[in-house]
């Protein structure tokens, strides 16, 4: 059963496949617009949830006002007070006064109705900065105790500078961040007004339950929206409702841009989650602010029946269409068949080398059309390698041949009839085995490598005024090897130009050279040592010109190595090693290999 149903694999058709890929394509884009549903119809009823969450948040930041006021009122009826006053300056000067403990009466305001503003209000006075100095009405203590150790107390004058600074000729005041329950006290929230009495600085702090306020903040938990905030001077958060707030997230420099300069004036900021809305709801000195976010979660959360019906009107849709779509191919893909059954007659019958499709529909006509053009290209290409490396094995330098002639006329003119024909023997020597290099032949045997390396020393022997020695030495048995043809002379060229000929002694003459070539058998590869007695070479040049992708030189300085490390590419791919190295008393070492070649 399982080898049927993989023959019925591989002869699917173009159409077949076509027919599955339609499916598969419309299955995700079902999912899409499925995904994508919920953000259409948020985008869609935007404007209503914004202009529904401006009045909520009106309404919200109204009553909020109406605390403010009456907890500013309550603290300055207390300054109205001249008795209250007169006590204050006794207990700064005295350090006691028990009578400020019945002055400072607690406020409770509201009614029982449904949907009143209740509130309840304490005092907790400070002269002169000194905890020791203070008062408030029995029962208060343990508020008291919990205002004054708290960071925000302990920071209140620096911050109650920047406020008069800020707002000068105003009543100094600031809200406190909501401090949490305790075993002894609930949570609250503190205003303070600062006053001089007589030469003194007073303190005076409200203490009101924050239960006040989170009885207005009600009617945002039930329209759904958990995250809002509470705002206060510099936009420091005074309370929120969720431990990770969508708001507190918002960078201060984008947050100021939440709120107006007018009091109860609304400002919407799209967030990529939902909408923030804020408000000011106290006076500029107060800078107290209302900040709510209401996720797309949770304002699509009524919404999802009706997404999930129009889903499946959708897919039913799709299915139906998709129908239509697989009839309407079937024909149109007639054409394509009879176009491969031509492509198939005209093209020859030779099987390509790597084809990497194999198919049996009309596709794998095509692909196996292409890899025939492909395997011609690919054989033009070696051709065309072949000849630029037959190219380069036999390119001589033309300096190299000018000096030579110019060294023939000198000894010529000297009548040193010898000299010249050792050296024109020579030449001729190299010049013949660069003809036969022209034939595409890469390898020769190591005995007419040695005899041509002769020769070209030969000739750079009367160039360097006969200081100059090779020492050529091949390991027993190993002369017929082929070795690649002319890969040491260019070395060699190498270490005559940019080390012996450069080298001279503290007096500034010329140290005779020395070039040493050593090859032999290492198991199934023929390894190559050379070395010389020249300036050498230091780490950070044998790195870029033995190891690196040559940079461009304008003088082609050590173009040979390159020129070995190409051939080598090309003749062992990356089966040939290369090392170098500088000798401690000067010169260079190298050493390379590369598998023996047996035909």
């Amino acid at each position: 059963m399982g080898k049927k149903l993989k023959e019925k694999l591989r002869q699917l058709t173009l159409i077949k496949k076509c027919f599955f890929a339609i499916c598969g394509v419309t299955l995700v884009l079902l999912i899409a617009v499925n995904c994508l549903m919920p953000e259409l119809l948020y985008h869609f009823l935007n404007p209503r949830m914004k202009q529904d969450l401006s009045v909520l948040t009106e309404s919200v930041s109204t009553r909020i006002s109406y605390l403010l006021h009456q907890n500013c009122q309550y603290l300055l009826r207390f300054f109205r007070d001249s008795d209250f006053k007169e006590e204050v300056v006794v207990l700064a000067e005295k350090g006691e006064n028990r009578k400020l403990q019945e002055l400072l009466k607690e406020e409770k305001l509201g009614k029982k109705e449904p949907g009143s503003i209740k509130s309840t209000r304490n005092a907790v006075l400070m002269a002169d900065r000194d905890s020791k100095l203070s008062a408030c009405r029995e029962g208060m203590e343990d508020y008291k105790e919990v205002l004054f150790q708290s960071e925000w107390c302990k920071n209140l004058k620096e911050k109650m500078k920047e406020i008069e600074e800020e707002y000068p000729g105003e009543l100094i005041r600031c809200y406190s961040p909501v401090f949490e329950k305790t075993e002894k006290t609930e949570e609250f929230i503190s205003l303070v007004i600062k006053k001089e009495l007589e030469g003194h600085e007073v303190l005076l702090f409200l203490i009101e339950p924050f239960s006040d306020f989170r009885a207005v903040f009600s009617d945002f938990r039930e329209d759904g929206i958990r995250d809002y905030t509470l705002i206060g001077y510099k936009d420091e958060i005074l309370f929120k409702n969720k431990s990770q707030s969508v708001i507190e997230k918002i960078p201060l420099s984008d947050r100021k841009k939440l709120f107006s300069e007018n009091q109860n004036t609304v400002k919407i900021l799209e967030a990529d989650r939902g909408v923030i809305i804020g408000i000011r709801s106290s006076y500029k000195i107060e800078q107290l602010k209302i900040a709510a976010a209401l996720s797309k979660k949770n304002f699509l959360q009524p919404y999802q029946n009706w997404i999930h019906c129009f889903s499946f009107i959708l897919i039913s849709f799709a299915v139906f269409l998709l129908f239509l779509i697989v009839l309407i191919l079937r024909r149109s893909f007639y054409k394509l068949e009879l176009l491969a059954g031509q492509m198939k007659n005209i093209r020859d019958y030779e099987h390509p080398i790597l084809p990497k499709i194999q198919s049996q529909d009309e596709v794998g006509i095509l692909a196996d059309t292409f890899y025939k053009m492909m395997d011609k290209l690919k054989n033009q290409e070696e051709t065309k390698k072949q000849i630029e490396y037959s190219l380069m094995v036999s390119q001589i330098d033309p300096h190299f041949i000018y000096n030579t002639l110019y060294t023939i006329t000198y000894l010529a003119e000297l009548n040193q009839t010898d000299d010249i024909m050792i050296l024109n023997r020579a030449l001729i020597g190299m010049l013949k085995d660069r003809l036969k290099s022209s034939g595409l032949q890469a390898f020769d045997t190591l005995k007419k490598e040695k005899q041509q390396m002769e020769n070209y020393i030969t000739i750079q022997r009367y160039l360097c005024s006969n200081e100059l020695t090779m020492f050529f030495t091949v390991e027993e048995g190993c002369e017929d090897l082929l070795y690649p043809k002319n890969m040491l002379q260019p070395l060699v060229e190498n270490s005559i130009k940019h080390g012996i000929l450069l080298n001279r002694d503290k007096n500034g003459k010329f140290i005779p050279g020395e070039i040493h070539i050593h090859i032999r058998r290492s198991g199934k590869r023929i390894e190559t040592e050379v070395w010389d007695n020249g300036t050498g070479m230091d780490s950070e040049k044998i790195q870029e010109y033995f190891y690196e992708e040559p940079r461009n030189n304008p003088d082609g300085e050590h173009i040979g190595i390159y020129n070995i490390r190409i051939r080598m590419a090309y003749l062992f791919g990356n089966q040939y090693e290369l090392f170098a190295k500088g000798i401690e008393t000067g010169g260079l070492y190298i050493n390379f290999s590369f598998p023996e070649r047996l035909s």
